[in-house]
């Protein structure tokens, strides 16, 4: 039960209103349609936003990881670049998800994609 609140009060803290990108002085969620458009730049700001999003949720899948169930284990060596893909991946073969919250595509994207083996009994 302990773990479910941890996970649950992770998932409000990334739900949090965060800086649009390209819209400076405003204050909202960020969706998967906006981060989709984000992702799509290779060069700029907001490539350099994407990819610090994207790694943002990753390290809070990490933390969460850390203090019981792991969701994540990234293989040894995965660039961010590739955690962009991974979830550019997803966003372009769901485009009816895309106006979700984009932490909750990124957090799917990446569990999926480096899903936890349970030990062998």
């Amino acid at each position: 039960m302990t773990i479910f609140r941890f996970s649950l009060v992770a998932m409000i803290a990334l739900s949090l209103p965060t800086a649009t990108f390209g819209q400076e002085g405003t204050s909202r969620f960020l969706d998967g349609n906006e981060l989709y458009e984000s992702c799509s730049k290779t060069a700029g700001m907001d490539a350099s936003s994407c990819i610090g999003y994207i790694m943002g949720v990753a390290d809070a899948q990490m933390l969460l990881s850390s203090s019981g169930k792991k969701y994540l284990c990234l293989p040894s060596g995965v660039t961010s670049v590739q955690l962009r893909d991974v979830v550019m991946k997803r966003l372009g073969d769901k485009p009816e998800t895309r106006h979700w919250p984009a932490s909750a595509l990124v957090w799917n994207a990446l569990i999926d994609a480096y899903p936890c083996k349970e030990p062998s009994q």
